[in-house]
């Protein structure tokens, strides 16, 4: 089958056209950040599981102090309370299910104050 081009000579690579197509559509000019993610230019990227740049290096308990209600404790694992952010996120990474039930309970914005 046939397809004619768009008759404004758009190619599929981005708003309004103008890639080669030897990336794969993806838009050249568009900014990334450090770890090579797109952004929009302005916008912070936000971590998984709802968590800023610079909450990872928090321990859960600080973390729990700071951004979490009360009962959170009801639910949380108790065994991260010491762990890093980043390092229950690692562990929830190799498959560890504490860990990413810990993770997805911390972002949660029903436990947020």
């Amino acid at each position: 089958m046939d397809v004619a081009a768009p008759a404004d000579g758009a190619t599929g690579d981005g708003p309004g056209g103008g890639g080669d197509g030897a990336n794969g559509g993806a838009w050249r000019d568009q900014p990334r950040d450090a770890e090579g993610r797109w952004t929009d230019g302005g916008a912070q990227v936000q971590l998984a599981a709802g968590f800023e740049p610079g909450q990872e290096a928090m321990t859960v308990s600080e973390f729990v102090a700071l951004y979490c209600r009360g009962d959170i404790h009801r639910k949380l694992p108790g065994q991260f309370y010491e762990s890093t952010i980043a390092e229950v996120m690692a562990q929830a990474k190799t498959g560890d299910a504490a860990a990413r039930t810990c993770t997805k309970i911390l972002g949660q914005e029903r436990f947020r104050k």
